[in-house]
Parts: C-alpha cells; sequence; structure tokens
C-alpha cells in the first residue's frame, strides 16, 4: 500500500471510558506506524459511569498497555472479580453462581459437565456442576485468588476480573495517554459537515474548530451525535427481548468485608447489583418503568440499603435504550461503547464490547478508500458479539422461575431470538452448546446459568457411557480435594485488598 494511502489520523470524538480506552488500545498498536491519534471531549457532558464490573477482558486490556496491576488497582479502587452471585431469580432464599474460569476442567476432551450430569443421573452426585470450580470455592469462603508475593494459576491464566471505579479508570487512561503524545482538547462538535457519498467530510466545533481525520470514532455515548444524528445509521432496538430500561444508582459505604464476586439480587421488576470496590460499595437497581415508577423502584433501593445499615441514600436515576447499531463501521466513522450499542450490565460487558470493538478497527483498519468490504465485515463480526451476549443475558431470563410478578413472567413469555432458540433446542436433548464461539463467555458459562436453573438435558451425552462410572466419581473426588487444598492456605479477599492498597511497590 502506497503510505499515502494510509490512515494517518484518527479522531476520538468523546471522552470517557470509552474514548480513553479506545485512544490507549489505538496507540499502542498503530502509534508505532505514525497513526496520529486525537480526542475531542466536552467539559460539560458528564458520563453514565455505571460500568464498574468487568469481564477478563479488562485484565487482558491492563496487562497489554503495560500497566502495573498494582498501581492500577491503587488507582482505580479496584477489588477481585472471581463470579457472579445471583440471588432470588428462582425460588425464595435460592441461589446459583456464575464463576469465572474453568469449572473443573476436562475428561477426554469434553467439559465436565456432561460427566457430571451422568452422575448426577444415575444418582451416584448431589453436588452442584459449580460447586467443581475453584472460583466459586473462592467467592464463597471470601477468598484472594493469590496473595500478595505470589502469582497463583488464576493470575498466569487471566480468569478473573475486576470491579473498578470507572472514572478513575479513564482518568488514569487519559493521563497515560497524555503522556504519550495523543492531542486532546475540550470543545463539542457543533456541525458535522458530510461529503457526496454521506462520509464525513469535518466536524465544526463551538470554539470554532474545523476538524478533519481520515477516520472518526464516535464515543459520544446514547447520544450518536456523529454516527446517529449527523450521518443517520438506524438504532435496532431489543427492548421486547431485555424489558429493563431504567437503572437507580448510588455509592454506598462498605459495611462489611470486601466480596471477591458481584452479587445479583432479583427484586419485583428486575434486579440490583451490588459491585464491592476498596474503599465502598456500588449499588444499582436495573428495571423496568413498564411494571414499576421510579417513586417504587426508589423505595425498594432504599430498604435495600436500609439492610445494609445505611440512611438518607438518594440515588440516581439513569434511562437507556437496549439494542445496537445497524453498522457499527459506516463509511469512515466506527461508533465504540454506548455509541455503539447497550446490553444491560448483568454480566459487565460494557468494557469488553469496548476493547473488542476497537480491536477489530485494527484488524480491518483499511486505507484511505474505506472499502466497504472490510466495513461489513467489521458489521458481521461486531454484530454477531452483540447478539451473543444478547442471547446469554436473554437466557438468564428465560430460566427464571419466579411467579410474584408480571415482570418476571413477561420475561419468560418474549419471542425467542432464533439464535438462541436453536441453542437451546440442542442443548435440551443433548447437552451440546452450539453458540460456544470462544468469545466472551464459553461453555462453562452457559452450563453454569442453565444448571443453577436446575434446566438440564433431557439425555446424557452417549460418548460419556463409555467412561466407567468409578472413574467419573474419582475424578470428581480428586477435583474437589484439589481445590479445598488449594483454597485453604490463600488470604481473605478483604485482607489480600488491604495489602495491595498499602503496598507502593509493583504486584508480583
Amino acid at each position: 500500500m502506497n503510505q499515502s494511502e494510509q490512515v494517518k489520523h484518527i479522531l476520538i470524538v468523546g471522552g470517557g471510558t470509552a474514548g480513553w480506552m479506545a485512544a490507549s488500545l489505538l496507540h499502542q498498536g498503530l502509534g508505532k506506524l505514525g497513526c496520529r491519534i486525537t480526542l475531542i471531549e466536552s467539559a460539560d457532558i458528564g458520563t453514565v459511569g455505571v460500568g464498574e464490573a468487568t469481564t477478563p477482558d479488562v485484565v487482558k486490556m491492563v496487562q497489554r498497555l503495560e500497566l502495573d496491576a498494582g498501581d492500577f488497582m491503587r488507582r482505580c479502587q479496584a477489588t477481585y472479580k472471581l463470579a457472579i452471585r445471583f440471588v432470588n431469580w428462582m425460588d425464595g432464599g435460592d441461589e446459583f453462581w456464575h464463576p469465572f474460569g474453568p469449572v473443573g476442567g476436562f475428561i477426554d476432551g469434553r467439559d465436565l459437565f456432561h460427566f457430571w450430569y451422568r452422575s448426577v443421573c444415575e444418582g451416584e452426585s448431589q453436588a452442584s456442576y459449580c460447586s467443581y470450580s475453584v472460583h466459586q470455592r473462592l467467592a464463597e469462603l471470601g477468598k484472594g485468588p493469590r496473595n500478595a508475593t505470589e502469582e497463583s494459576h488464576i493470575i498466569q491464566h487471566g480468569s478473573y476480573a475486576y470491579h473498578l471505579d470507572a472514572t478513575a479508570f479513564a482518568a488514569m487512561l487519559k493521563g497515560i495517554a497524555l503522556g504519550k503524545g495523543i492531542v486532546h482538547f475540550f470543545d463539542e462538535v457543533s456541525d458535522v459537515v458530510l461529503d457526496s457519498g454521506g462520509a464525513i467530510e469535518s466536524l465544526q466545533t463551538k470554539a470554532g474548530r474545523e476538524l478533519t481525520a481520515d477516520l472518526y470514532l464516535d464515543c459520544t455515548g446514547f447520544r450518536g451525535t456523529l454516527i446517529e444524528k449527523a450521518m443517520g445509521d438506524e438504532w435496532i432496538d431489543w427492548s421486547d427481548l431485555l424489558l429493563c430500561n431504567r437503572a437507580l444508582v448510588a455509592s454506598i459505604p462498605q459495611q462489611e468485608d470486601i466480596r471477591p464476586y458481584t452479587t445479583s439480587t432479583a427484586l419485583s421488576a428486575g434486579w440490583l447489583w451490588e459491585i464491592p470496590l476498596s474503599h465502598r460499595l456500588s449499588a444499582g437497581y436495573v428495571y423496568s418503568d413498564k411494571f414499576l415508577d421510579e417513586e417504587q423502584a426508589t423505595k425498594e433501593f432504599v430498604q435495600f440499603a436500609g439492610s445494609k445499615g445505611v440512611g438518607n441514600v438518594r440515588p440516581r436515576s439513569i434511562q437507556f435504550r437496549v439494542g445496537r447499531r445497524e453498522n457499527f463501521w459506516h463509511k469512515n466513522c466506527v461508533a465504540i461503547g454506548l455509541a455503539a450499542g447497550f446490553i444491560e450490565p448483568l454480566e459487565s460487558t460494557g468494557l469488553a464490547l469496548v476493547a473488542r470493538g476497537v480491536d477489530a478497527i485494527m484488524q480491518f483498519l483499511p486505507d484511505r478508500r474505506m472499502s466497504p468490504m472490510l466495513a461489513a465485515q467489521y458489521n458481521r463480526e461486531v454484530g454477531l458479539l452483540y447478539e451473543e451476549i444478547r442471547d446469554f443475558i436473554v437466557l438468564h431470563y428465560l430460566v427464571n422461575r419466579r411467579v410474584d410478578t408480571g415482570f418476571w413472567k413477561a420475561s419468560r413469555e418474549i419471542d425467542v431470538p432464533d439464535s438462541l432458540a436453536r441453542a437451546l433446542q440442542l442443548y435440551d436433548e443433548t447437552g451440546l452448546l452450539d453458540r460456544f464461539r470462544k468469545n466472551i463467555f464459553g461453555e462453562p458459562s452457559y452450563y453454569c446459568i442453565c444448571s443453577g436453573a436446575n434446566r438440564l438435558p433431557e439425555h446424557t451425552l452417549p460418548i460419556t457411557r463409555y467412561v466407567e462410572m468409578e472413574k467419573i466419581l474419582q475424578v470428581l473426588s480428586q477435583i474437589k480435594s484439589q481445590n479445598e487444598q488449594w483454597v485453604h492456605d490463600l488470604p481473605s479477599h478483604g485482607e489480600l485488598i488491604a495489602q495491595i492498597h498499602r503496598r507502593g511497590e509493583k504486584l508480583l
């Protein structure tokens, strides 16, 4: 490719976590190739700021950016996240887990699930599938995934995530990016000038600037200033599949040991998250205003805060829309973050989608002619990623067994997307999964949700019958024993976090 055809300048509109993640990752990947990164953000427009729990993608991003893990955790009030605990999604007082990492491993190349299920069907075991997860065992015991001076296999394999202050994370990335020469200024886009083909020709700002670039990133949140308002790309609405459209959020003081997991508690018209940071607890009630008004939702939230010993809490109200762009990449503009789409934060995928979207930009980066074929492939792959996450979140609602409110009944009565319906048909018959793409969630994640809700296949997988039950039971017993032995000497999560936040040196 002729150097004159290379993309040499990328302009990011919008800051916040999405904007500064994009700037940092693009600079790392393209800066050495001579591509300039500029970011413009408003000094007045705030960010949503509720994405404080993450998936292992953020661990990989911290490593890729060569951030010191200890410094990152201290500056972002971060704690470890090993699992999600779901409370009251089935019957009163019930709970199930979604731990990260493998659940016990594999037998003869097949996930442990199939052999565990055979042992259950034949009356040889009553233990839950997820009880074989070392991550879940650590979470149940309130222990950290390592000690302060040594790594562990969980840390080495990156099979964990973080709870973090998203605003502090954005500020940290901003400081690092500016130190590496990324151009930044405060201003607002007042007009988007399109050329005769509908691509962005230039941006006009309130301060009188005229800005041009080879590629534009829209990180302006739900506003979609470039991709939607100016370029007219359509929004695909998923509110008929995922009913929640509002959230009440607040921070409350820590009143207990810092948990190494996120808690999701089902309430009357949605669910309430508890995300433990090092110095506070982030809480939010995600609900549907079709089934509950804000006053009633606030009462439920205040009641929760009262159970934590906190009074006079005044949650902030946020309205959101669930769905995705028809085209994430349109002409010479790419939407990232909330401008690209939003799937409720039940599995904390917001920051992972930002990282995956930026990675795909670098994978399909065209020259200045902006090949429609490359954009189309980007849209196909990112679209499949959004749909995979959508289906996984919908699955949580489909398997709920609450009958006490209209919201939970309606969540089970949606028109299930064809992709999820096919996957469930295969799973219900055989226990196999055709949605396993090794993307955000792997096979064990689906098995944890389905088995936790007691949605189990009609038949065991025939291949498991070639393994003697004695061997299966021996392996299951060994897994439990090894997990207990390994977690025994690890410190409590609260103790580990206190050590990390006291230490000034690098975290090993």
